[in-house]
């Protein structure tokens, strides 16, 4: 049996359940304008650097410098995490002979547990607040959402993180309702074959 939620597809067969992950529009769309405004970044630090040796030091071309710098090196740095580091593919399968748990925690890394030491799938969601910039000065509300492995000795671990997948904006209501239908539809299902309690943790607000 498959069923899709989202850019999440969940593959269930008698020997395994296998969850994996493409990147969205919007992913592909938010790695593209960090590493824009990561490069324009670092184009100005050249620039400057090419007018400072010209024109002779000036201490406001340092501070120019380093403040386009570091502003480079974090939007590249965030574009890297999320092309890079995110996991896409199969990021869990449940190996139902052997009891075992895999799940990705990072591209590069796996990590694993037995079926019996899992205690529940804990899902939730988070908003926030961003100022979309222009000239009305108003905030945003931003949602996503996000499910947690449990294990006996109360360690959480983060099995899947879900983002809006639309590149246009369809209103916060309409998203909060979309992602939680989605992470609610994946844990269910992962819960039931795992035998575990599936809890609902509300919405966490970030400050």
């Amino acid at each position: 049996m498959i069923e899709k939620f989202g850019n999440y597809t969940l593959e269930n067969t008698d020997a395994s359940l296998r969850l994996t992950y493409v990147r969205t529009a919007k992913d592909w769309m938010d790695a593209l304008i960090s590493g824009v405004m990561g490069i324009g970044s670092l184009a100005i630090v050249g620039a400057v650097i090419f007018y400072s040796l010209q024109d002779g030091f000036e201490w406001i071309y340092l501070i120019v410098i380093l403040l386009f710098g570091f502003f480079s090196y974090m939007k590249l740095g965030e574009m890297t995490m999320r092309l890079i580091y995110d996991p896409v593919g199969e990021v869990l399968r449940y190996d139902k002979e052997n009891g075992i748990v895999y799940w990705k925690s990072s591209q590069f890394k796996t990590r694993k547990s037995s079926h019996d030491d899992i205690v529940s799938i804990d899902y939730h969601l988070h908003t926030d607040w961003v100022d979309p910039g222009g000239e009305y000065n108003t905030l945003k509300k931003r949602y996503w959402a996000e499910a947690e492995l449990v294990v006996e000795n109360e360690s959480r671990y983060r099995i899947l993180a879900m983002n809006p997948n639309k590149v246009i904006d369809i209103g916060a209501v309409k998203i909060e309702r979309e992602l939680r239908k989605n992470i609610k539809g994946i844990a269910e299902i992962l819960s039931d074959e795992l035998g575990v309690d599936c809890r609902w943790k509300g919405i966490i607000k970030e400050k």
